[in-house]
Order: C-alpha cells, then sequence, then structure tokens
C-alpha cells in the first residue's frame, strides 16, 4: 500500500471516530441533527469554516460519512436514524431532504479505543478504585464505560494480565478521615447543571434546604460544582432581578446537588456576575470550607496555635499553609503560625485534636473552639 492511500485512510478513520464520538445515547435523547454536529464541531478551534461555502461543504461531509456508516455492516445496526414524518419521529433511513436525527441505538454505547497496553488498563482500574469512594454515581457513570473496557481488555494480555490484576490488590488508598458513602444525585439535574454551565446559561432550582421542610425555587447565576468528599456542591449567585436566590441578597452560595429535586436551564438568561465574583475567589476565601458565623467573614487572617510535638510532626510534612511556621517553646510544645481563612473545616480539624492543640488567636476562634469543647465535656458528664 502506498504511503498515500495509507495517509487517507488514517484520515478518514479519524474523521469517523470524532463524529460518532458526538452522537447521543439514552431513551431520552431524540439524536442530533446534521446542522447541531456542525455546532459541536465548530466548537473545535482548530476546525472553522470561513464562509457559507465552507459550511456546505462540512454538511456534506457529514451526510456522507453518517450514510457510510449506516450502510456499513459492523456500525450500521448500531446506529438509529429518525426523520419527522406525519406520526411524529419515524426510524428509517432515507436520502431526502427530510431532517433527520442520529443517536447509538444502545443507551450504554460509547464509541471508545481500548487502552492501548495493560499498565494503560491497570491506570483505569486504579482510579476507578480511588473514584467509587469520592464520586457520586451520577459522575462516575459516565467513566463506566472506560473501566469495563480496561477490564475486558487487560484479561486479553493473558499471564501478563494476571500478574497486573495481583499488583494492583497490593496498592491500597486509604483516607485518613471517616469514611462517608456519596450522595446519590439525580441524573437528570446533574445533566441539566453541567449543560448550563457548559453554555454559560442561569438556573431554575427546586431546592430543599438542609434544615427546611419544604422545596423552593431559586433561580440563579452557576458558577461551578466543587466535589467535597461525598457531597457535590452548586456554587452559584442571585440572578438578578428574580427575587432572592437564597436567604441574603448577595455573593455566592452553595446548593448540595442531592437536595436539589428538579433543575432547568433558563436558555434566554444568560450567567452575569461581577468579574470578582469567580469560583477560584470563593475557594481561596475558604467558602468550600463553610466559614464560621462572622469569625473573619472569611478572609485571611494571622492563626497562632500551640501543638504538641505529634501534631508538630504532622504538619512539618502536611502544613497548613505555604506561609506556616513552627517554633519549639519548650515542654513538647511547639509554636505555630500560619494565614488563611477561618472555616468550619479548620474548626472540625482542630476540636479533633483535643488537649494536643490549644488556639491563641484569633481571640475569636478561641472561644469558639473552648465553647464546642466545654459543651462537649458536659455531655460526658451526664
Amino acid at each position: 500500500m502506498k504511503t498515500g492511500n495509507r495517509n487517507s485512510d488514517l484520515n478518514v478513520a479519524n474523521w469517523h471516530i470524532e463524529l460518532m464520538s458526538l452522537l447521543p445515547t439514552g431513551d431520552k435523547e431524540i439524536g442530533k441533527t446534521v446542522d447541531t454536529l456542525i455546532e459541536d464541531l465548530l466548537r473545535n478551534p482548530q476546525r472553522t469554516c470561513r464562509d457559507e461555502d465552507d459550511k456546505v461543504a462540512l454538511k456534506r461531509k457529514i451526510q456522507k460519512a453518517l450514510k457510510g456508516l449506516k450502510d456499513d455492516v459492523t456500525w450500521g445496526p448500531k446506529l438509529v436514524c429518525r426523520i419527522e414524518g406525519e406520526n411524529g419521529l419515524e426510524e428509517r433511513f432515507e436520502d431526502s431532504r427530510k431532517k433527520a436525527f442520529w443517536k447509538w441505538r444502545d443507551s450504554k454505547q460509547k464509541l471508545i479505543l481500548p487502552p492501548p497496553n495493560a499498565e494503560a488498563c491497570l491506570a483505569l482500574l486504579m482510579v476507578e478504585r480511588r473514584l467509587k469512594e469520592e464520586l457520586p454515581p451520577a459522575t462516575l457513570e459516565y467513566l463506566q464505560p472506560h473501566f469495563e473496557d480496561a477490564k475486558r481488555r487487560i484479561q486479553q494480555f493473558g499471564g501478563a494480565g494476571n500478574r497486573y490484576m495481583k499488583w494492583q490488590q497490593k496498592i491500597v488508598n486509604q483516607s485518613p478521615t471517616q469514611f462517608l458513602k456519596p450522595t446519590k444525585i439525580s441524573k437528570d439535574v446533574h445533566n441539566t447543571i453541567l449543560e448550563s454551565l457548559f453554555e454559560n446559561y442561569q438556573l431554575r432550582l427546586s431546592y430543599l434546604k438542609h434544615d427546611g421542610d419544604q422545596f423552593k425555587t431559586y433561580e440563579v447565576c452557576p458558577l461551578g460544582l466543587i466535589m467535597r468528599g461525598p457531597i457535590t456542591y452548586l456554587i452559584a449567585c442571585k440572578a438578578n432581578g428574580s427575587g432572592p436566590a437564597t436567604e441574603h441578597d448577595s455573593g455566592e452560595r452553595m446548593f448540595a446537588l442531592h437536595r436539589i429535586r428538579k433543575a432547568e436551564v433558563l436558555n434566554d438568561r444568560k450567567v452575569r456576575v461581577p468579574s470578582e465574583v469567580t469560583l477560584e475567589g470563593f475557594i481561596e476565601r475558604g467558602g468550600a470550607d463553610f466559614v464560621i458565623g462572622d469569625l473573619a467573614n472569611g478572609q485571611i487572617v494571622e492563626l497562632e496555635m500551640h501543638v504538641n510535638s505529634n501534631v508538630a510532626t504532622r504538619l512539618k510534612d502536611t502544613p497548613l499553609a505555604d506561609n506556616q511556621t513552627l517554633m519549639p517553646t519548650g515542654s513538647d510544645m511547639f509554636r505555630l503560625t500560619a494565614r488563611l481563612p477561618i472555616t468550619m473545616q479548620l474548626g472540625w480539624w482542630v476540636l479533633a485534636f483535643g488537649p494536643r492543640v490549644e488556639v491563641v488567636r484569633p481571640l475569636a476562634f478561641r472561644e469558639w473552639i473552648a465553647t464546642e469543647h466545654q459543651n462537649a465535656a458536659k455531655r460526658y458528664k451526664r
């Protein structure tokens, strides 16, 4: 075979792979039209259409590729083409000017290229073990076909594959915190929120607050998602002109995805927030770790604590912050300073060490820790 022909075959194969990867799955999906596929393809900055003639040429190229795939013995049965008819969408394929909708027949069908070697399979299986403990099922579902393919693929390597499977059992990820099962999130809610973040549209949510007894409607400008241990949160701001999105009038708020009953994309409203309001800024101020009331109000403050040698050893290996300092003070104690937000997460962490840690300042944080310890001691004296 000549090199030119080989390169041509590779280009055709790559084109088909790119096109098939854009086709949707699922019973609720009606499919994608050629015009929709053009929009998806043009999101790639490396693919452009200079004028209308280019777009027409791309449309014909897509139509030709889809017809070829539908006629193919392997791929044809796996694809569904539905055309608008008198009784709605009818499953049939014909070379006409009627609008056609394309999708995978199997709701679990995905175009997946198998891992090239046993090492890649092992890496995927180790990732699966880690993510199963951290990601909600609605998120993990998108990766499941890749994990299943890696399991099938590694068996094809014979003895080498079995050695890799045994090797995997000798590497364990152990969380330093108490294990909690991930929350259950509605797949429809999850997908709707991802769509709004991608398209930069506002959202309407039906949400139940953790201390509430009924669902309320909120219209918000989503900033992003934070996966905090077993719970995934939507970070969002109040949508202008929609009434209060939360109990406050401004600022970012957290919505736990498992407490959202319904989410709706507001296609006629783009997200508009001040430039200084960002997901990164929210995290840097400690918002994702829950600010404790008015303690420093999420601002960066100087923390000073006295810690014993065991705690100091841990903090030498894994500091609280880049600016942390540790100085011995005698009597098996160390003076720690660091600049960071005062958050509920920090409070829980300090409380977990009990008498091995003493907060010196900020004074309000010291008093909060002391009160928590005193209340706990009262319970144990009953």
